[in-house]
């Protein structure tokens, strides 16, 4: 299972496979990034849990069912030990704009930045996604990246969909992501269960 964008690989027992950390003084200075705070708030996705800057009850509850709920804290006081990422997320994609451009500045030739949704911008360590974490999963398989398979939405996934053998984008897809891969095969929507559709055709099974 790839996490947090190609930072983390773990297997289905949750035993950690491949971890790639950004350094702890990065990640300090990270927290120091400038924004507004009513229009956007950071995270940071560490070894022990999920951290914000503050209360969301929106968000809290959209993650009531998986059971990952956040801590708030002062990220002036907070640590940087065992980051797999920090990420601002935006009332808006405009509310970004700025926040991208001093992180690119700042810190985009020792990191990766990337968004995984609309209005939600992340950065990992430098060469982290979701493609080299699968190449590093690879390397104990008999098979290659040219016998996968991969989907995706988001602009996350760019690298994962281009190095696999096929890769897939959804219809519902950040329309970046199908601009940046004009040459991928576009499926259906995630509402539509279009992943598994897919896969029965490709395969041959039964519904």
């Amino acid at each position: 299972m790839i996490t947090s964008n190609g930072a983390r690989v773990r297997d289905l027992q949750g035993n950690l496979l491949y971890s790639n950390s950004l350094p702890e003084e990065l990640v300090l200075e990270l927290y120091k990034t400038p924004f507004d705070t009513s229009k956007v708030c950071m995270n940071s996705y560490q070894d022990e849990g999920w951290f914000t800057n503050k209360d969301i009850p929106a968000m809290r509850q959209f993650h009531k069912e998986s059971g990952f709920d956040y801590n708030v804290v002062d990220f002036s006081k907070h640590h940087g030990r065992g980051a797999e990422k920090v990420f601002f997320i935006g009332k808006t994609p405009e509310d970004l704009v700025e926040v991208e451009a001093y992180l690119r500045d700042k810190f985009g030739d020792v990191t990766t930045i990337v968004y995984s949704a609309l209005a939600c911008l992340e950065v990992m360590n430098k060469n982290v996604s979701k493609g080299d974490a699968l190449k590093h999963l690879l390397e104990s398989r008999e098979y290659e990246l040219k016998d996968c398979i991969a989907f995706g939405d988001g602009m996350n996934d760019v690298e994962m969909l281009s190095w696999s053998g096929k890769g897939c984008i959804m219809q519902d897809a950040d329309i970046r992501l199908k601009k940046a891969c004009l040459e991928l095969e576009i499926i259906g929507s995630n509402k539509e269960e279009s992943v598994a559709r897919y896969l029965r055709t490709q395969f041959g099974l039964d519904y």
